[in-house]
């Protein structure tokens, strides 16, 4: 397993936002040769690139509390989602070939 941070990238006008991976060729770039699974986070959208072989990676959709079982046989570009800031607190847990997408149900009051 790879773990990565998404970069942030300039947006028109200026501003700076994380980075999405938004197509079979950026999840490419950004799944560790190595690893059969590669983790990112902060984009706030939960989802994973799967691919098989030299096959273009393909796109699904994550949400809390799904499960997916992960094939022995693919490569996984996992994007856990964020801690929040506009969007439902995620992270997942990934026991054997099981990944499953959580929620925090409550944010931690600051000091």
């Amino acid at each position: 397993m790879h773990l990565t941070h998404t970069r942030l990238e300039r947006q028109p006008g200026g501003g700076l936002a994380f980075w999405d991976v938004g197509s079979a060729a950026e999840a490419n770039q950004v799944m560790h040769p190595e690893a059969r699974v590669t983790c990112i986070g902060h984009s706030h959208r939960p989802c994973l690139w799967f691919r098989t072989n030299n096959s273009a990676p393909t796109w699904q959709a994550g949400a809390l509390e799904q499960s997916i079982e992960l094939d022995r046989g693919c490569r996984y570009l996992v994007d856990v989602g964020s801690l929040g800031e506009g969007s439902p607190p995620s992270y997942v847990t990934l026991s054997d070939n099981l990944l499953t997408w959580r929620g925090v149900s409550e944010r931690p009051s600051r000091p």
